[in-house]
């Protein structure tokens, strides 16, 4: 009769002295595994607002609970109807900022609270127009155009305008009674308001073409395009 004992597991698990393999959570193998944690989104009005994240997964009050892989930065933006305003997080999140970044190292519970808008009111309506496709998001939150480009602001808020173009598509400017070429403009809201943003379609002939001066002295420059240069190589001109 041949006699033998047994030594030890072999492998990734775990390597245990004995005969009995005793699987644990005590971090064997922790770095293969994916955590996921949840993350819980709470509104003291539904009527008032909604919660939106980003990644995706997270439109409170419709949905309002998601789980995501631990370490994922987590944006939530809390948008008021538009007759309130967001007042603050609470909870696992902190601050007035309705745009917030979390990290998700673990279980979260954020709650977003949203006021009725007081005193003397002002619309702001926003328009988007051109050949080319953009959206209109505002600083404090509200307006997301083109799905959403009407909202009210009490007086005198300083409201921030942020044109985003779509790929294949660029800012052309402000018309209304907002003005600029900048993308992101700030406008105080001491009356109703009407902004339109002009975006334009790139076509597959357009290119950049970027003009820098140097030397001592001062002067300007400008260039003529032409579907030939696009094709010559230069990328810069130095004058």
């Amino acid at each position: 009769m041949i006699r033998s004992r047994f030594l030890s597991w072999l492998g990734r698990i775990c390597s245990l002295w004995g005969l009995i393999l005793m699987v644990m959570v005590c971090g064997c193998g922790k770095a293969d595994r994916d955590f996921t944690f949840p993350v819980v989104i709470t509104i003291n009005n539904g009527d008032w607002g909604q919660v939106q994240s980003q990644p995706e997964g997270i439109s409170c009050p419709d949905d309002c609970v998601e789980y995501y892989l631990e370490g994922t930065q987590l944006t939530l933006t809390a948008i008021p109807e538009n007759w309130s305003k967001f007042e603050v997080w609470k909870g696992d999140c902190q601050g007035t900022d309705p745009i917030i970044l979390v990290d998700v190292s673990d279980a979260l519970t954020c709650a977003a609270e949203f006021a009725e808008l007081a005193g003397t009111l002002h619309i702001l309506s926003i328009e988007v127009r051109g050949s080319g496709t953009g959206t209109v998001m505002s600083l404090p939150t509200g307006i997301q155009c083109p799905d959403d480009c009407d909202q009210a602001f009490e007086e005198n808020t300083q409201v921030t305008l942020i044109a985003v173009s779509q790929e294949g598509s660029q800012f052309e400017g402000w018309a209304g009674d907002c003005e600029g070429l900048q993308p992101q403009i700030s406008i105080d809201m001491d009356a109703s308001k009407s902004c339109t943003a002009n975006f334009s379609f790139i076509s597959e002939d357009s290119f950049a073409l970027d003009l820098v001066l140097a030397g001592d002295g001062s002067g300007s420059a400008a260039a003529v395009f032409s579907k030939l240069l696009k094709n010559s190589g230069f990328a810069r001109m130095r004058l």
